[in-house]
């Protein structure tokens, strides 16, 4: 009688079967990492934003009128992937940024509320 060795096509699709419910977990948790971590930065960022945009208002008395404006005249920049929208008044404001890679959302207020959600118009 010969010996034969190896595996069987039952136990070969099992183990497929198994590699690929592993890979899919895998996968979705990397992606929901990725996304929390973009919104952890543009939060921080909006922070950062934020203690730039108090102190124009307590130096001036106002909110700039732009991003350009802000910091004393040398304006903010966020990273590559960062997109902002930013409205002001005289004695209020609200900027979002946007990871466009990620498509994380958060935004501030001149009450320095945090949401992760854009600016109402």
């Amino acid at each position: 009688m010969r010996n034969r060795s190896g595996f069987t096509i039952t136990e070969l699709l099992v183990v497929v079967v198994v590699i690929s419910i592993l890979a899919a977990i895998t996968l979705t948790t990397y992606a929901g990492l990725q996304k929390r971590a973009a919104t952890s930065a543009v939060r921080a960022d909006l922070q950062s934003a934020y203690k730039v945009l108090q102190g124009d208002y307590i130096g001036t008395g106002s909110y700039p009128a732009t991003l350009a404006e802000a910091n004393g005249g040398k304006g903010l920049s966020f990273g590559p992937d960062i997109a902002a929208l930013y409205t002001a008044t005289s004695s209020t404001f609200c900027l979002s940024l946007r990871n466009t890679r990620q498509n994380a959302v958060a935004s501030t207020t001149d009450q320095n509320v945090v949401t992760e959600s854009s600016c109402s118009s």
